[in-house]
């Protein structure tokens, strides 16, 4: 929890910088999206986090967990809203910020994102532009 932390600070400290292009892919229950920033050696990806359907009762989303297993090329991301009541209808939000590891920063690197235990896409490097880029299952 801590490690996350320090991360999100760096990149808050370092958001004069401009995020990538994001590219959307959508899942039973979500929606996601990635922005890829350059910090230094290291590159910051911002996973955006959006409802696939309408619904009511419009809340944030937050982060519970985020956890990486480097030997299944595999995120996992549990999110969760708190209480809020309110008539609005559309689409609940959230994100989360990761440094990626200099190992996945090569060409055609690939790594599976879980939402809620839902395969939600895959990151892809693309080495020519040094972005990474959603493609769904």
């Amino acid at each position: 929890m801590k490690k996350l932390l320090i991360v999100v600070a760096c990149v808050l400290v370092t958001s004069a910088t401009s995020w990538g292009q994001a590219l959307v892919t959508k899942s039973k229950a979500f929606s996601i999206a990635v922005g890829t920033q350059k910090i230094q050696k290291s590159t910051a990806l911002r996973i955006s986090i959006e409802d696939a359907k309408a619904k009511a009762g419009v809340c944030p989303y937050y982060v519970r967990s985020f956890q990486y297993f480097p030997g299944a090329n595999l995120i996992s991301i549990e999110v969760y809203q708190e209480l809020c009541l309110n008539d609005a209808y559309g689409f609940s939000q959230g994100e989360a910020i990761w440094i990626a590891p200099l190992g996945l920063q090569t060409k055609g690197s690939k790594v599976s994102v879980l939402i809620n235990q839902t395969p939600a896409g895959n990151l892809i490097y693309d080495q020519q532009t040094q972005l990474f880029s959603v493609n769904g299952d």
